[in-house]
């Protein structure tokens, strides 16, 4: 039920109790369409134009309103518009030298990697070397780096000039160099590793004197009955690839499982220990010792 108030003509007010049902609204004046499903309030959507570039823009919204100033201030400024005409006159070049005075500062931006002297001796003092040899560098330099570096336990410091050979071998360890004699050298068995020759010694370390009198330690050969025995050195490193290309090109099976190398089901080969050494595991056989033999020849053997 809803109650209204309705004006008669005498300008009385009465009650009146207007039934909807479920359309009943609190409006006054606002009577719901008889087919509607509810009560709701007029809308009415606003329909705007569109193109292919979208809304249509209303110029008028964009205009910009003036007074009668603003106009003839804008008349008067078209009207003061002059066409120049340009000189067709021919024109050139002329160069002119001159010597010009300038005034500036210049700066420095010391992007070049160097370390500073401060950065420099930290350096020095975090590594804590036995012996320092300082090259190039001016004079003073040299020296202020000499006197930054030197400390309660400081290394030693050589500041060689040009050409000069300075010898830091044994300086500050225990050791000393030594001579290999003739004898030796005809005895040992040089093994050749990429530019180093390498090779397993046994020998005497004798005293002796040099042409120009001075004491000189010489390495000569042992005895044969005072030579002890020892196990042979493999130098060298392979990877299990370069060692799976030779089995295959000498007719041997692989397979590559879970890091272990398998060849013709019967032999692996793989790394173990903390150390990482190479491990061969199989029956004994001659297809054994085959695999073996190539597995040697990746190494350098010194005896």
């Amino acid at each position: 039920a809803l109650a209204r108030l309705a004006s008669t003509s005498n300008g009385s007010s009465v009650l009146e109790v207007v039934d909807h049902g479920f359309k009943d609204v609190l409006i006054e004046g606002f009577v719901p369409s008889e087919d509607c499903a509810g009560p709701l309030f007029p809308f009415k959507a606003e329909v705007k134009e569109e193109d292919e570039y979208g809304e249509v823009i209303d110029a008028s919204r964009f205009e910009i309103d003036l007074n009668e100033e603003d106009i003839a201030v804008a008349n008067s400024a078209e009207a003061m518009d002059v066409e120049f005409e340009a000189d067709a006159r021919p024109t050139k070049v002329v160069s002119i030298g001159m010597t010009l005075h300038l005034r500036a500062t210049v700066m420095l931006m010391d992007f070049e990697g160097k370390s500073d002297s401060y950065s420099m001796k930290t350096i020095i003092g975090n590594i804590g070397p036995r012996e320092l040899v300082v090259v190039s560098g001016s004079y003073d330099a040299v020296q202020t780096l000499i006197k930054g570096v030197k400390s309660g336990d400081s290394p030693k410091v050589h500041d060689p000039d040009n050409l000069q050979f300075v010898s830091v071998s044994s300086a500050a360890i225990s050791s000393f160099s030594l001579k290999m004699s003739e004898d030796l050298l005809r005895v040992i068995q040089l093994q050749s590793i990429g530019p180093y020759s390498v090779a397993w010694v046994q020998g005497r370390v004798e005293e002796k004197e040099d042409d120009s009198g001075n004491a000189e330690h010489v390495l000569g050969p042992v005895e044969k009955k005072f030579r002890s025995q020892h196990t042979a050195a493999f130098v060298g490193d392979f990877s299990l690839g370069d060692l799976r290309h030779d089995l295959v090109r000498s007719g041997i099976k692989t397979e590559l499982v879970q890091g272990v190398l398998v060849c013709d089901d019967l032999i692996s080969i793989q790394r173990a220990g903390p150390d990482n050494e190479i491990v061969i595991q199989g029956p004994l056989s001659p297809k054994y010792y085959k695999v073996r033999d190539i597995l040697y020849n990746q190494y350098s053997i010194c005896s």
